[in-house]
């Protein structure tokens, strides 16, 4: 499983691009689930934590997210937020749904994309966050589904 939220999360380092949301994710994956979580990799679109987010920043990381998932080649790409949707576009092409919505996929590189609301929003809504862990929650099936 391949985790791509937009940009680093608070407290990342190169080992962990998600920082605390990782933490976050794992702990009720792990723990209210009981996912195995050994072979999941963690990525974010944006390499930087740019002030504002502008098309040129998506631009020029969109050649290292393409590369990314050529080489890691996951089977189940778990795309968080609107910038890690629009990251995929410019790094993937028009095979990547211009506006899709929670819990939409499609399929690329012989993997399952399914994207997800944004997982740095999830601690201000609770609409926001329900959302966001039914998503998650949704990505077993695609998984179980696909076989080892």
């Amino acid at each position: 499983v391949f985790l791509l939220a937009g940009m680093p999360g608070p407290g990342a380092v190169p080992s962990n691009p998600w920082g605390s949301w990782w933490d976050e994710v794992s702990s009720r994956a792990r723990g209210e689930w009981g996912w195995e979580l050994d072979s999941v990799y963690l990525s974010t679109a944006l390499r930087c934590v740019p002030r504002r987010v502008m098309r040129k920043e998506v631009q020029r990381c969109s050649a290292f997210l393409a590369e990314e998932l050529h080489v890691v080649g996951p089977r189940l790409v778990l795309v968080s937020g609107r910038v890690a949707a629009v990251a995929l576009r410019e790094a993937l092409g028009g095979s990547v749904p211009s506006n899709p919505r929670a819990g939409d996929s499609f399929n690329a590189l012989g993997a399952t994309f399914l994207f997800n609301l944004d997982v740095a929003r999830t601690g201000g809504d609770e609409e926001t966050s329900r959302v966001f862990w039914e998503v998650l929650r949704k990505a077993e099936g695609f998984t179980r589904d696909r076989g080892p």
